[in-house]
């Protein structure tokens, strides 16, 4: 299985909208999506009024960050905006207090603060990361570790987000990483169950799509036509998409950094998959 991020099409923005009403994200499910905290990363002064902006400043980016977090200390907060320079470049406008950056912009972890207005006095600046929680897993010896580890290998998971779920290239494109996935036990379901149309991501229910079925996205095969998603080598049945999405939610999803312990839990203790994680 592999689930997908690819720029938004008005198909695919009424398919998140759907996606964010059975994930649970606006009902009262969302106690099953990861718990997120913030982690104090940096705080420097900022003098606005310095025409070079602020003095160049470090910050040692977490490997499983999720958002950085700007958080403002002054009477002024509410009224503060800034830009983030990296090197010589802008790489975020606009910011204000409480805002929210994706990691993927901070390919350097040296900045500076630019181009503030609002204010005139000096102030203080948080750097935050957002992390989620490390959850308590399961033992690797338990039942429901040893069958949900089968049906992620028979459905294929590996071959787009990888052994450890954290994506990147694979055979259907880029797959997005279920370490960090906000998605909820019913939003991951769906997704595994009916795919995602108009990407790489398989469906894998054994009823999905067939004849007249309207089940997945309220819609049948034939009026998606060629956005149809590509069909999983392996089908599933219910108790095999509970099982696999079991170990998606209390193997994978949350897990943080990649470890060794984790590579010997799924391959073995003599797997030579493992052996990056000795030699590092």
């Amino acid at each position: 299985m592999s689930l997908h991020y690819l720029p938004f099409k008005l198909f695919d923005i009424l398919l998140f909208a759907f996606l964010l009403l059975i994930s649970g994200t606006l009902t009262a499910q969302a106690h099953n999506n990861p718990e997120f905290k913030n982690e104090l990363l940096k705080s420097v002064n900022i003098e606005p009024l310095s025409s070079s902006g602020s003095e160049e400043f470090t910050v040692a980016l977490p490997k499983d960050l999720i958002r950085v977090v700007w958080s403002i200390d002054s009477a002024d907060k509410d009224n503060i905006v800034f830009s983030v320079k990296s090197g010589d470049k802008i790489i975020a406008e606009d910011i204000k207090n409480g805002a929210e950056t994706l990691p993927n912009i901070l390919t350097d972890n040296k900045f500076m603060i630019v181009n503030v207005k609002g204010t005139e006095t000096t102030f203080k600046l948080d750097v935050l990361a957002r992390l989620i929680v490390k959850k308590e897993k399961k033992s690797a010896d338990t039942d429901a570790f040893l069958a949900g580890r089968k049906v992620y290998r028979k459905a294929n998971c590996v071959g787009c987000h990888k052994w450890h779920g954290s994506g990147g290239g694979g055979y259907g494109g880029a797959a997005l990483s279920l370490r960090t996935t906000g998605l909820d036990k019913e939003g991951l379901k769906y997704l595994i169950r009916c795919g995602r149309p108009s990407t790489g991501m398989p469906y894998h229910g054994r009823k999905a799509y067939k004849g007249d079925d309207t089940s997945c996205y309220n819609t049948t095969a034939e009026k998606l036509g060629k956005n149809i998603p590509p069909r999983a080598r392996s089908l599933l049945s219910e108790r095999q998409l509970n099982v696999v999405v079991d170990y998606v939610e209390n193997v994978v999803q949350g897990s943080g950094e990649i470890t060794l312990e984790q590579c010997v839990v799924y391959w073995g203790e003599k797997s030579r998959q493992c052996d990056e994680f000795r030699n590092n």
